[in-house]
């Protein structure tokens, strides 16, 4: 417990961000669940009424961006129509478009925690103006979505047999 004291705010939101999407620790983080995807398994969809990994990371992409704008101080809502945060051309050809879509959730991310970091102790502890909760729930959200979608990514894989059921 002290360790965690020692780190502060900004050591724990970051810490959270890291092992929600690049270090491996309890779970696979978001990052480890899209490796070695191809455009196919990603468009792949367990039933007709189901969502794919490509629309999860299109979603994960789109709410980590309303929450880099919010840390930011944009004014924006979270009230968008379903269908903006979930659509995406999941084509199963478009190996290049996958592969862009990877490129963006991994840049998001380090742009993400870079911004999260800039802030430091003082800052995440304190809401911002027209807010309730300080800016350190804001971040540790966004690592728990990711946490969140990672396993829904997994399963996915395992369900189409490109992710192993043990290991």
């Amino acid at each position: 417990m002290d360790e965690l004291r020692a780190t502060g705010v900004t050591g724990v939101v970051l810490g959270s961000l890291d092992h929600s999407f690049e270090k491996e620790s309890w779970h696979v983080p978001a990052g480890q669940a899209v490796e070695g995807l191809t455009a196919a398994q990603a468009a792949w969809r367990p039933g007709p009424d189901h969502r794919c990994i490509w629309e999860v990371v299109h979603h994960m992409i789109y709410w980590k961006e309303w929450a880099l704008r919010n840390l930011r101080g944009e004014r924006v809502t979270g009230n968008q129509p379903e269908e903006l945060h979930w659509e995406t051309d999941a084509d199963p050809a478009d190996e290049a478009g996958w592969q862009a879509a990877v490129s963006c959730f991994r840049e998001l991310h380090r742009e993400f925690r870079a911004y999260a970091e800039s802030l430091g102790d003082q800052a995440l502890a304190t809401p911002q103006p027209g807010r309730t909760e300080p800016r350190a729930a804001l971040v540790y959200g966004a690592a728990l979505h990711d946490s969140y979608h990672a396993a829904q990514i997994l399963f996915f894989r395992k369900l189409q047999g490109s992710w192993p059921m043990h290991r």
